[in-house]
């Protein structure tokens, strides 16, 4: 009897120990997947999350460690600061908004770190996490001595009032998180006036720095790259600007810089996506051009997206359905590959794929063109085939995406070799195939 019970309590322990491996491998498994850590310098790490698609920052000094933004902390991101050093960490957030300031918690109670946030954004961290007990009020000025390395914080106001980057004296390096980068966003409650972003660059700009990171994207900026900044926030009009109905907010495009702004005394004749005349009958966009962006940033060629009432006429895609196009346009540049189309579902913070089905090329899968020369007349006629649902009627759920992939620098913001390209249609129309 003794024995079959020693024999089940080993058999217990041994169960016990292949349960918690398996976990711990799972746990490191996860921690592998959920972040990427690069040493950009010996001093400084970035540490991208891929579900989120951001960068946080972490700063090494003699004495201490700094980690600037901590991602939406969908992982163990304390666990990976920890794989890289045995330093205290003090944590100083960009802004309150929740895909850099998720983290924080975690580093608080983990870590023991403090927590550092401009007062001005307080209040969007607590819509999003409720708790700001934790959190220290951080001043522009103020002066993190890491030893050996100097950290100081720099008011950068526009994207949210309570924005701030950080500046590390000794290396001439300026870390602006959301605050200074190729797509910046002034359209929300809790963003700054166009004007008042535009100072802020011209002040920032003076600064003693030569190279700068955002973050989404750990690629190093020149310092110049602001005057872009600055010319574009400076153009910006919304009589030169595309209306995004998703947003209530223009869309103004220079250099690569994209700045998407409201505008209060817009006339109502601007806030519309429409990009033809509505008389023409539904699924047929008649004349018309497109511009193509670079988009290295967040993909690797040229896109656009439309978002035309007119082009389903309040229709909503369902998997099933199927639909032809037919084109004729010439493109301004030789195209360096072929022309995609396809359908996504943009209402989101992430897009969802409405026509893939092809696996060996990105969404928009389906060749619409292949690639020609400049002023080269192409005519095409293709099916796309739906696959999954919309999420609504709206025209922003139902957007169709035009892209040419290109040669450019992954993650880096106006780097296509070729640059934007703009495509005109003579003919442009789609129509609702019936089903069998």
């Amino acid at each position: 009897m003794r024995q079959n019970r020693f024999l089940k309590l080993l058999l217990c322990i041994f169960l016990s120990f292949l349960i918690l491996s398996c976990q711990n491998k799972k746990a490191a498994d996860i921690r592998e997947e959920t972040y990427e850590a690069n040493e950009i310098y010996p001093w400084l790490y970035s540490i991208y999350e891929p579900l989120g698609d951001v960068f946080c920052y972490l700063l090494l000094g003699e004495e201490k460690a700094l980690l600037f933004d901590t991602t939406y902390g969908f992982g163990s991101l304390h666990s990976v600061v920890r794989e890289i050093t045995d330093l205290p960490v003090t944590v100083i957030l960009g802004h309150g908004h929740k895909d850099h300031a998720g983290g924080a918690l975690q580093l608080h109670s983990f870590l023991n770190s403090d927590v550092w946030l401009h007062e001005a954004d307080f209040e969007i961290y607590q819509y999003y996490f409720q708790e700001i007990r934790l959190l220290n009020k951080l001043d522009a000025g103020q002066v993190f001595d890491l030893g050996s390395l100097h950290i100081e914080v720099i008011g950068m106001e526009g994207h949210t009032k309570g924005s701030v980057g950080l500046l590390v004296r000794e290396h001439r390096v300026l870390l602006t998180s959301d605050s200074a980068n190729y797509y910046i966003w002034l359209f929300l409650k809790e963003s700054a006036p166009l004007s008042q972003y535009i100072a802020m660059l011209e002040r920032v700009i003076n600064l003693d720095f030569d190279t700068f990171f955002i973050g989404h994207d750990d690629v190093p900026s020149p310092k110049s790259d602001f005057q872009l900044f600055i010319n574009a926030a400076r153009n910006a009009k919304a009589e030169e600007s595309q209306y995004l109905e998703q947003y209530n907010a223009f869309l103004y495009e220079e250099n690569g810089v994209n700045i998407y702004f409201n505008d209060p005394f817009a006339p109502d004749s601007l806030r519309t996506s429409e990009l033809i005349d509505s008389s023409l009958p539904a699924g047929n966009l008649g004349e018309l051009k497109l511009k193509l962006y670079d988009n290295f940033r967040y993909g690797n060629g040229y896109q656009v997206l439309i978002q035309n009432k007119n082009l389903l006429n309040g229709y909503r895609l369902r998997k099933g359905d199927s639909f032809t196009l037919k084109v004729t346009y010439t493109a301004s540049r030789d195209l360096e590959n072929d022309l995609l189309v396809g359908f996504v579902d943009h209402d989101g913070s992430r897009w969802k794929t409405l026509s893939y089905t092809q696996k060996n090329i990105e969404p928009p899968n389906v060749i619409l063109g292949f690639r020609s020369k400049a002023g080269e007349v192409v005519s095409s006629e293709v099916i796309i085939n739906i696959v999954a649902n919309a999420s609504s009627a709206r025209a922003v759920a139902n957007t169709l995406y035009l892209e040419t992939l290109g040669q450019g620098i992954h993650r880096r913001s106006n780097s296509g070799a070729e640059g934007p390209v703009i495509i005109s249609f003579s003919e442009f129309v789609l129509t609702k195939n019936e089903q069998r």
